[in-house]
């Protein structure tokens, strides 16, 4: 069995003087971010950690990293995430290392609940800074398929 934590971006800015890719976080994401973190308590800690490079994805990514007290080495920027369909997703969760028991990736809608869907044949929405958990029913990576696995945890700033 492997685990997989998705986490869609806090809630980010929309000024009209920077691209998409660089969008901030806003003050509301910032603190939603930090409150569902410090709810996130998996049983295993992600070992690596797959974030869109987009600032919105790497503050979200940097803020869990904080308040859960995690390595910063564990972080792996991928610009690819920003622009990536599920089917694309999939193919990066394929090439990952078999040591890996717990995996996260952070990113972007309508991906990340495409994803998600996927997985586990549920309909899974994912609202800014949800994180939600699937036991995947496999012992390599290399087995990633959809269906292939159950959601186990699941947190957003509307439960709090």
């Amino acid at each position: 069995m492997k685990l997989l934590t998705l986490i869609r971006h806090a809630k980010a800015e929309t000024p009209f003087d920077c691209s998409d890719f660089d969008r901030p976080l806003s003050p509301r994401g910032e603190a939603d971010i930090i409150r569902v973190a410090d709810r996130y308590n998996p049983a295993k800690t992600p070992q690596k950690i797959i974030v869109s490079s987009a600032k919105r994805a790497m503050s979200t990514a940097e803020s869990l990293i904080r308040s859960r007290h995690y390595p910063d080495n564990i972080l792996h920027p991928d610009r690819s995430l920003y622009s990536a369909d599920s089917n694309q997703l999939i193919q990066l969760l394929s090439s990952q290392e078999e040591h890996i028991e717990h995996l996260a990736l952070i990113g972007h809608n309508p991906t990340i609940s495409e994803l998600a869907t996927s997985l586990s044949g549920e309909i899974i929405h994912f609202t800014p800074a949800t994180i939600v958990t699937f036991e995947l029913n496999i012992d390599d990576w290399l087995s990633v398929s959809a269906p292939c696995g159950n959601s186990c945890y699941q947190d957003s700033p509307s439960n709090i």
